[in-house]
C-alpha cells in the first residue's frame, strides 16, 4: 500500500468516525431540547393552582383533560423502567443536572468533531504534498 494510500485510508476513517459523531450529537441536541421543554413544563407547574383543569399531552398531538390535585408529586424516571416519586423541587432539580450533564456530552462531542477535522486537514495538506510529487 503505497503513502497516499494509507493517508487516503485514514482520511477515509476519520470521515466516518466524525460523521457518527455528527449523528450522535444530533441526538444529543433533541435529548437536551426534550430536558429543556421538561424544565420549562416543570417550572410552569409552580404556578398551577390545586384543581387547575389542564390539557396534559399524550404525545404525537393528543391530549387529555385532567385536574391537578397534587401537584408536589412528580414521577420521575431513574433509568431502566424505574419511576421514584419525587417533589416538584426535587424534580426540577433532577432535570437541571441532567441538562447540566447532556450540556458537558454535547461540549465534549462537539470538542472531538473539532479535532477530527483538524486532522483531516493535516492530513489534506500531506495528501496534496505527495501528489504534487
Amino acid at each position: 500500500m503505497s503513502d497516499v494510500d494509507k493517508l487516503a485510508y485514514k482520511w477515509n476513517a476519520l470521515r466516518s468516525y466524525a460523521e457518527f459523531l455528527q449523528e450522535k450529537r444530533k441526538i444529543v441536541v433533541e435529548q437536551l431540547q426534550e430536558l429543556e421543554s421538561a424544565e420549562f413544563v416543570l417550572e410552569q407547574l409552580e404556578k398551577t393552582k390545586k384543581g387547575q383543569n389542564v390539557m396534559i399531552g399524550l404525545g404525537s398531538g393528543n391530549f387529555v383533560e385532567g385536574k391537578f390535585e397534587d401537584i408536589n408529586k412528580i414521577f420521575v424516571s431513574v433509568g431502566a423502567n424505574v419511576i421514584i416519586k419525587k417533589s416538584l423541587k426535587d424534580a426540577i432539580e433532577i432535570n437541571k443536572i441532567r441538562i447540566k450533564n447532556m450540556e458537558n456530552v454535547l461540549e465534549k462531542i462537539s470538542e472531538e468533531i473539532q479535532d477530527i477535522v483538524m486532522k483531516m486537514k493535516e492530513l489534506e495538506i500531506q495528501l496534496q504534498k505527495l501528489s504534487e510529487k
